[in-house]
């Protein structure tokens, strides 16, 4: 997922708990750190279980800093 082959299907991958938490990601990216630190700590683990996801590439995209 963001920058490696992952096995799952795009289908499999959508239906994923942590692609819905990221599809409800605010579009204007001043609000994604306020958006991130409102999440309860089951959503944010969902979104850093998701298949090769690398904390400094979610940071590249997302403008928010996580940790693996």
């Amino acid at each position: 997922m963001f920058n490696r082959p992952c096995k799952l299907t795009i289908w499999e991958v959508v239906r994923l708990e942590g692609s819905i938490v990221m599809a409800l990601m605010p579009v204007v990216p001043e609000f994604r750190e306020a958006w991130w630190q409102q999440l309860a700590e089951q959503e944010k683990q969902s979104v850093m279980d998701l298949p090769n996801l690398d904390p400094m590439i979610f940071k590249q995209c997302t403008g928010i800093t996580v940790s693996k």
